[in-house]
């Protein structure tokens, strides 16, 4: 257990936040989360995922099933004894949601909202090109411009060709999904993207809606693939404001913020 949370919840918090990397990063994409809402009584638990940072020798999966079996396994579903929400951007996205469908089958104990941010709701198809396909040049090229990774990281070849492996296989994880079948989630959903996000629209973002019976929400936030860092402070807000209110009485309220 020690390996999948970067740390150890705090059992005095009113909330546990699990929160669930983008593709090819860890739970450090959340190192500045922790402090900004231990005040609010939410105890954030970043999720270590394999294949990066303490976990680098084991295998990155690369689909989405035996990753959900791979954190209920690996203790998570022994952290779930006390409210808690979960937040996961991009693959996160999925990740997080394939995992509260994982609880929900095996009659466990459901969160209190689920945070969804930057990934097109899963029961619509994509789009957009299939990203682990690309060559390494293109592939590159489509990073440098979706942003979140720095410069000088993306320039370094040394340092790439330790990454790239592991973005491929959490790409892969993403775009091979195929939503299975099954009924809405009796959880309030919240849905996050980016104003000028190359990846979701506003309208895939409030497909979301499809997967929750009891609510859900969507607020569209200044930036693009990477607003949660673009925007932390208002996301955070709304993330503390989203835990503070009910679901909704109907699962199609859109609230958008957008400037």
């Amino acid at each position: 257990m020690g390996d999948l949370l970067a740390a150890r919840p705090d059992r005095k918090a009113r909330w546990r936040l699990f929160c669930f990397p983008h593709a090819g990063a860890g739970a450090s994409a959340y190192r500045a989360w922790p402090e900004r809402l231990r005040a609010a009584g939410v105890a954030v638990c970043p999720i270590r995922l394999p294949g990066r940072e303490n976990r680098f020798g084991e295998p990155a999966h690369r689909a989405v099933e035996p990753l959900v079996r791979d954190l209920l396994d690996g203790g998570l579903a022994e952290e779930l004894d006390r409210p808690y929400a979960l937040f996961g951007h991009s693959m996160g996205a999925l990740v997080a949601f394939e995992l509260v469908r994982a609880v929900h089958r095996l009659s466990g104990p459901l969160p209190v909202r689920l945070f969804v941010s930057g990934r097109i709701a899963p029961q619509l198809a994509d789009p957009r090109g299939r990203m682990h396909e690309l060559d390494d040049a293109e592939l590159l090229d489509r990073l440098a411009r979706l942003g979140g990774i720095p410069q000088v990281v993306l320039a370094d070849p040394d340092l790439m060709a330790l990454q790239l492996p592991l973005l491929r296989a959490d790409l892969a994880v993403n775009e091979n999904y195929r939503c299975p079948p099954g009924p809405p989630l009796p959880v309030p959903i919240t849905a996050f993207g980016g104003a000028r996000d190359p990846k979701v629209t506003g309208a895939e973002l409030r497909g979301w809606a499809a997967q929750s019976s009891v609510g859900a929400r969507t607020h569209l936030l200044p930036g693009g693939h990477f607003f949660v860092q673009e925007s932390m402070n208002e996301l955070l807000r709304l993330v503390m404001s989203e835990l503070l209110d009910p679901p909704d009485s109907a699962p199609t309220t859109i609230r958008s913020v957008a400037r």
